[in-house]
């Protein structure tokens, strides 16, 4: 049976078997408005195409997906100051070739295709799934569109679909503006390696899918956007220590709670 995986969660429930915020984030407050209304467009178009597909929804990774989401997003909101005011969804779709991204409204996205391509398991899932949810509240989108209102030409006035709309189109702008957004995933990566620690995930194993994605032959593209996989990987490891405090430190926490899925039978999977 297809489903789409839609998880809310409630605002009463973030705090729960949580430590003190470690984390000092104040993300960017701009744009909330337009960047809404842009994801809502953005949302309806993938819908549409992974629906005419027939690729829209879950099939195999439904339970995994919705225990990662749901404890990641748990401790994401609850460290990051109004990071409960987004319209948090987890849509699952089933579209080959597809990978996992986020909206700025708090949707997240990834593709089962994506999951069984890479063999992922759960601790690497949960580590995917926290660095796109800390691309959101870190408001990278809205850097993003202050940065290239800073780039146009004095005066001209730059909404957010303009912003869309030029970097779709102007070359020389998205090569510009490449060496911020690599710096924005190395960001994200490092956030949801905590977020994803402090979730109860095992760090060494939630990087294990960067381990692979060096392994693995190297993309070409014309704008690097993304760092380097080996750059990936290196950063995140440099980050390894503090994540594995984090993760102690939720194993201290909540002795008494359920760890991780099953990961003997993850590893079947690899």
């Amino acid at each position: 049976m297809k489903r789409l995986i839609i998880v809310a969660i409630c605002a009463s429930t973030f705090a729960a078997a949580q430590a003190d915020p470690v984390f000092d984030l104040q993300p960017n407050p701009h744009w909330r408005a337009e960047l809404r209304a842009k994801s809502e467009e953005l949302l309806a178009q993938r819908e549409a195409e992974a629906r005419k597909a027939n690729a829209f929804g879950c099939e195999r990774f439904c339970d995994m997906l919705n225990e990662s989401f749901a404890r990641v997003l748990r401790v994401a909101t609850y460290q990051v100051p109004g990071g409960a005011d987004y319209d948090w969804r987890l849509v699952v779709t089933r579209m080959p070739g597809d990978d996992a991204w986020s909206l700025a409204d708090g949707h997240v996205f990834i593709s089962e295709d994506f999951i069984q391509r890479n063999h992922l398991n759960a601790d690497e899932v949960a580590f995917v799934l926290a660095h796109e949810i800390s691309h959101v509240v870190l408001a990278h989108e809205a850097d993003m569109v202050d940065i290239v209102r800073c780039l146009v030409p004095f005066g001209v006035a730059a909404s957010v679909n303009d912003v869309y709309a030029t970097l779709d189109f102007d070359m020389g702008l998205l090569l510009s503006v490449a060496p911020m957004m690599a710096d924005m995933e190395l960001e994200a990566d490092r956030t949801g390696l905590m977020f994803a620690a402090l979730a109860g995930v095992d760090p060494d194993r939630a990087i294990g899918f960067l381990r692979e994605l060096v392994a693995a032959a190297p993309r070409d593209s014309v704008v690097a956007t993304h760092p380097e996989d080996g750059q990936r990987l290196a950063e995140a490891e440099k980050f390894l220590p503090i994540a594995r405090r984090l993760y102690a430190h939720y194993v201290t926490l909540t002795p008494d709670l359920p760890k991780w899925p099953d990961r003997a039978q993850d590893d079947l999977q690899k």
